[in-house]
């Protein structure tokens, strides 16, 4: 969970993940490798193929079913009924996306998510919208995806009790401010200089301790040009 008061910095730090951003220091490991001495096609590839973002933005085609919308991303008819019973969806599936409400389009966002089945999960307040029915609905799954994958989640939710590590962004700093489980070997601090930096290995069968996320991360970031996508 990455917390932090408006103006911090939040989204951008997730824009710069996702490639959505270019920044003039740091570096983004993946994979064991610093993305950001390859190639600009070979960088965005790698980030598509490893990382799912939930923006705050609608990133589905509006006027076509949200059956349709999932099965663009992924054919698998057993994962989509699935999908759609955990998150309160089976009503709505033949519905066009724009006449949804915004918490079912919230949720029909990280139905596709799910149907992407991307190690890293990057959600933009993924309980905007939600009633407190299905944000425990959606709390509970981000909880069983967690055992496979990485997500991080950023929102001024009170969630703690469901995520294993928070972090807090202050002053362009990535600190930790609490943890409900216990250090692991394979997660590293450094500390650079005078200065507080990350650097977490990605690998594919993380487990969700790996929350403190990815980068070795240097803040004073100007904010520079922005590409988009459907997913």
């Amino acid at each position: 969970l990455l917390k932090g008061k408006n103006g911090e910095g939040k989204t951008t730090l997730f824009n710069l993940i996702y490639g959505l951003l270019e920044f003039q220091k740091g570096e983004i490991y993946l994979d064991n490798e610093d993305i950001e001495k390859l190639p600009i096609k070979e960088k965005d590839q790698k980030i598509k193929e490893k990382i799912s973002y939930l923006s705050k933005d609608i990133r589905m085609f509006s006027s076509l079913s949200l059956e349709d919308n999932l099965r663009m991303v992924n054919d698998d008819s057993k994962r989509i009924e699935e999908i759609l019973k955990i998150l309160n969806l089976e009503g709505v599936k033949k519905t066009k996306i724009k006449k949804l409400s915004l918490g079912e389009k919230q949720r029909a966002q990280l139905a596709i998510l799910y149907m992407l089945n991307k190690d890293i999960w990057l959600l933009d307040e993924p309980f905007a919208h939600l009633d407190d029915d299905n944000k425990k609905i959606v709390l509970e799954l981000l909880r069983r995806e967690a055992q496979n994958r990485l997500i991080i989640a950023i929102s001024h939710d009170d969630v703690e009790e469901y995520v294993d590590v928070i972090l807090k962004l202050t002053n362009k700093k990535i600190i930790e401010q609490g943890r409900n489980i216990q250090e692991k070997e394979e997660v590293t601090k450094y500390k650079v200089t005078n200065k507080i930096k990350y650097r977490y290995i990605f690998k594919g069968y993380w487990s969700y301790f790996l929350l403190k996320l990815l980068l070795i991360f240097v803040c004073s970031v100007p904010f520079f040009s922005m590409h988009n996508d459907e997913y």
